[in-house]
């Protein structure tokens, strides 16, 4: 992989681990200071409505700046934020108008990390070879999950021993780090350059939506997606915790056993995918299917069982299995547009998903209340496979697009 992909690399993976540095040591100092599980709960909400914001200006910025600056920005500006929230935690005690300016600057600098995803994931074909992307993608989606893994154990425990003001600076030091990492990307001039006709700002977050529904590939991606997001909520700490005492009859602790367990299945996956990346590049619509259909099966078999050791194996293996999805489906979508409007693709893609996870959120708790918590992954598994099955018949009619060969018409 060429060097600017690789300090690409770098810098994500810091201020990945930064930013699972940045939640745990946030939402520590929010419940310390309130005693409140709804006021910590209302942290990743902010995060998460802060991301759909900026995916909505997002095909805007992208459309007058380079995308290196993109990232430089949104890290460094994040950089700056989280110094702020850290420097109030340390100087005034906690009141409504301390928590009002926490939440304040975590809506900021969510708000700009809502940029780094697609201003990233619209990098990737710029910087590598267009034979290459499945196994770019595979190494991101490795290094992001490697990352997380180690981020969010080593979070608990820095917390514990060092105090929640003490982490989040230090996760201000490592997104000052990626800040500097992403000064040695460097785009090759001749992908870089603007389109003969640059579009408006606002026509480019016009431009994204149009292509989500006219090019046969992304909206097979789009449609898939957005099902699967409906139901990925049942995978959320709450509901987990509640199948893990009703379902296994287990403590809090196999709680933590099932999220390891899955972040090394995805560890392993994306491994996999990576040796496996000639296979996976001739066979890219088949990848994404059979990764739904895995996921689908697996967690049906998630849903039926009693035996934790048997959950434990089942959460391992479905790590393969959305690594698989997960890179073809973002291959595809990196295959299907020119270079210059895939961000603006990338933004509208990410909003539709952000709103489906928000709706599955509510949506499979009240599924848990009537159905029980084994109905819940019922209804996901269900769902995953009737996605499959679909998708499934949809390539095999031979519809345009249908063919990893062929391009949609926004191909240039």
């Amino acid at each position: 992989m060429p060097a600017a992909f690789r300090a690409l690399v770098a810098g994500q993976a810091a201020a990945n681990f930064g930013d699972a540095l940045a939640v745990v040591s946030v939402v520590t100092l929010v419940y310390r200071a309130t005693g409140s599980a709804a006021f910590a709960a209302l942290y990743p909400l902010v995060r998460v409505v802060a991301g759909a914001a900026a995916g909505l200006i997002f095909p805007a910025v992208a459309a007058r700046m380079r995308l290196q600056t993109v990232l430089i920005a949104a890290q460094g500006g994040q950089v700056l934020f989280l110094a702020s929230l850290a420097a109030t935690a340390v100087l005034a005690a906690p009141h409504p108008a301390v928590l009002a300016r926490w939440y304040a600057l975590t809506f900021a600098a969510a708000f700009l990390d809502g940029w780094t995803t697609p201003a990233r994931n619209a990098l990737v074909p710029r910087l590598v070879e267009e034979t290459k992307l499945v196994q770019a993608n595979s190494v991101l989606a490795t290094v992001d999950q490697m990352v997380l893994l180690v981020g969010w154990l080593a979070g608990g425990v820095l917390v514990a021993q060092l105090g929640a003001v003490a982490v989040l600076w230090g996760a201000v030091a490592l997104y000052a780090g990626a800040t500097l990492a992403l000064f040695g990307v460097r785009e090759p001039q001749e992908r870089s350059a603007a389109p003969p006709s640059t579009p408006k700002p606002h026509r480019a977050a016009k431009a994204g939506w149009t292509a989500l529904w006219h090019v046969p590939t992304l909206r097979l991606v789009t449609a898939m997606d957005v099902a699967e997001h409906a139901v990925y909520g049942v995978w959320i700490g709450a509901l987990l915790l509640v199948y893990v005492e009703q379902a296994l009859g287990r403590g809090a602790e196999w709680w933590g056993y099932l999220n390891a367990g899955y972040y090394a299945g995805t560890i392993l996956g994306g491994l996999l995918v990576w040796r496996a990346a000639r296979w996976v590049e001739r066979r890219l619509f088949e990848s994404m299917i059979a990764g739904s259909a895995l996921v689908g099966l697996l967690t049906l078999g998630f849903a039926v069982t009693s035996v934790p050791a048997v959950a434990l194996t089942l959460c391992l293996l479905m790590g393969p299995a959305f690594q698989l999805r997960d890179v073809a489906q973002r291959t595809l979508v990196q295959r299907s547009v020119d270079a210059h409007l895939l961000p603006a693709v990338l933004a509208a893609h990410g909003i539709l998903m952000n709103a489906a996870f928000a709706v599955s959120v509510a949506g499979m708790g009240l599924v848990a209340d009537i159905l029980g918590i084994r109905g819940a992954y019922g209804v996901a598994a269900l769902v995953s496979g009737v996605t499959a099955a679909l998708a499934f018949g949809w390539t095999r009619r031979g519809e345009p697009g249908a063919s990893p060969g062929k391009s949609g018409p926004m191909r240039s």
